[in-house]
């Protein structure tokens, strides 16, 4: 174990601008807040936290939507007068069916409880691990640890939480021990709400991780981050939502490496124009695959916590309202199946007693722990349109457990046809590769699947079939130089968000298809065309598609010719 028995007192920030109209009086005990006991011990509890150096070697931050071997949650004896996990257990349960649930209690007369409460509501005991350790709160996801792969083996990262909780501020030494994990001992004042990773070295949170370390540069920030966590795309953004606690799971999250989900609030909200600023930054924002952002929408007009879900393995854990705006439900639910096909999403209600609030829901009070036996491909994919008709396919392969990999396979599929599949030769190190050979005009669609010498299999994308990779054969770099340059393609207004006006002109009887995809090569809208004299003129609705980057192509007689086109 690498950590140091050090003690360092943490000063942490009392945020101002709180009242009762941002969170209801009667919910205040119970919300990120500091409660009036915590802000009377504000500069007498000391934190436990233990500065290291950083990991060396390679290093990674794993991302939510990678494989979990399961989920902590917290139950709490007596957090200010009550007690319990904040989560109803029916979330619990289903959890349970196929991941460990790490279950935080104080001692054994509290498991006894917590074991009695599982018995009664269908909870697979099965599939639960006791952690004996105190605890001030049940937010788990902002104090539990922060994991990381370093060379290929999973470990743990710790900071100074930025609340006076010091039973939860340990709990990343609690796991470390539990999970016989190394812990690094990162000196950045945080909390897990406003950190999100793709697991590729991008991140996200809100500038919160400025202010609350302002001894420090922006750049000694950044600085940390790479060292110990490998991010080094690191995005610190404002906060839309504008509330007191500037998490960015309150508004934010990362489905995917080149997918994001944002809320949508409505044009009379005073906060509208700060949403759909940030959500044409990530449209416009280069993820970790070399493409821009897929920018998906939920609307929440009542302040509904959608962002604020769990991803777990196969499974999208929402939550969703009751009463007013519950009417918003099933749309919330059909963006995150729209996002992420293949997916089981299942929405949560709240419990009475804790209900989800616009500042803290189910993301909040559940934090995923990775398989640290992981299968780990890494892969960025072959995307949008290709030129020439061999096309390289590689990726590396790796077991955390360090088993041998018996197979790693190619199943891809042409112009909607069946899957076929072939098998990547190994070459130096963990590579994989091989080449497939395709024709102009070719629509491809793919995903890798890996075996190790347990059985163990996955594959890229995560979910597989359901949402592959796709990419489309184009004219030879020289060819298409020239149609371009022959044809006139234009749209207009671009950027849009409601309506959209395609022109050609310039083709000799003109004939064949228009297509508007999405970065990954999904065709969102497609029409035929048939016109004399080269010219097309048609207005289209594009206001029901996220926001994002697409790319026009027009087909005809094999031969194709494309442009951008940004919908706000």
């Amino acid at each position: 174990m690498k950590t140091k028995h050090l003690l360092f007192l943490i000063s942490f920030f009392i945020f101002t601008g709180i009242c009762a109209q941002q969170i209801p009086q009667t919910f205040q005990g119970k919300t990120h807040m500091l409660s009036e006991k915590e802000m009377q011990q504000l500069k007498s509890i000391k934190q436990r936290f233990s500065q290291t150096a950083p990991p060396s070697g390679s290093v990674r931050s794993i991302a939510e939507f990678e494989r979990s071997e399961g989920v902590i949650v917290t139950y709490t004896s007596s957090y200010w007068g009550g007690g319990g996990f904040g989560l109803p257990l029916n979330v619990i349960a289903e959890m349970s069916e196929d991941a460990i649930v790490y279950t935080v209690v104080k001692n054994q007369s509290v498991q006894n409880t917590v074991t009695n409460l599982y018995n009664s509501n269908g909870v697979t005991l099965s599939n639960v691990v006791f952690v004996k350790a105190p605890s001030d709160s049940y937010w788990s996801r902002d104090y539990s640890p922060w994991f990381i792969a370093n060379n290929n083996e999973v470990a743990i990262v710790d900071f100074p939480y930025n609340r006076p909780r010091p039973n939860d501020n340990n709990m990343p030494v609690v796991f470390g021990q539990k999970l016989n994990l190394d812990v690094y001992g990162m000196n950045l004042t945080s909390t897990g709400g406003n950190y999100m990773s793709d697991g590729m070295g991008a991140a996200a949170s809100c500038d919160l991780v400025y202010s609350e370390n302002s001894s420090l540069s922006h750049a000694q920030v950044k600085s940390l981050v790479s060292d110990y966590l490998g991010v080094t795309n690191y995005h610190v953004v404002s906060d839309p939502l504008g509330a007191y606690i500037k998490h960015i799971d309150c508004w934010g999250k990362f489905l995917d490496v080149d997918k994001i989900l944002i809320t949508k609030v409505p044009q009379s909200d005073p906060k509208y124009s700060d949403f759909e600023a940030m959500a044409n930054y990530w449209a416009n924002q280069q993820s970790s695959y070399g493409n821009n952002y897929q920018v998906y929408r939920v609307y929440s007009p009542n302040g509904q916590p959608y962002t604020n879900s769990l991803i777990l393995n196969d499974k999208v854990l929402v939550p969703i309202v009751s009463g007013t705006g519950s009417s918003h439900n099933q749309a919330a639910l059909n963006v995150y199946q729209a996002a992420m096909p293949g997916y089981e999403v299942i929405g949560f209600h709240q419990l009475s007693s804790e209900p989800w609030q616009k500042t803290d829901a189910l993301h909040c009070r559940t934090h995923e722990v990775p398989d640290r036996k992981m299968l780990y491909i890494k892969h960025t994919p072959t995307q949008g349109t290709v030129s020439g008709s061999s096309v390289n396919i590689s990726a590396n392969v790796v077991s955390y457990a360090g088993n041998n990999i018996n197979q790693v396979k190619l199943f891809y599929k042409k112009n909607n046809g069946s899957y076929t599949s072939t098998t990547l030769t190994i070459g130096s190190g963990n590579n994989y590769s091989t080449t497939l050979n395709l024709s102009t005009g070719d629509n491809v669609s793919y995903y890798i699947k890996a075996t190790d010498a347990t059985g163990k299999v996955e594959t890229h994308p995560f979910i597989g079939a359901s949402d592959p990779h796709k990419f489309t054969i184009g004219r030879s770099g020289e060819a298409n130089m020239k149609l371009q340059a022959e044809v006139d393609l234009d749209v207009f207004p671009n950027p849009t968000s409601d309506l959209m006006t395609i022109t050609i002109a310039n083709f000799d009887d003109l004939s064949g298809s228009v297509k508007l995809k999405n970065i990954n090569g999904v065709v969102v809208l497609s029409e035929n065309i048939d016109a004399e004299g080269g010219w097309f003129m048609k207005k289209f609705n594009v206001s029901h598609l996220a926001s994002g980057l697409y790319i026009l192509t027009v087909e005809v007689n094999d031969e194709l010719i494309s442009k951008k086109v940004l919908i706000k």
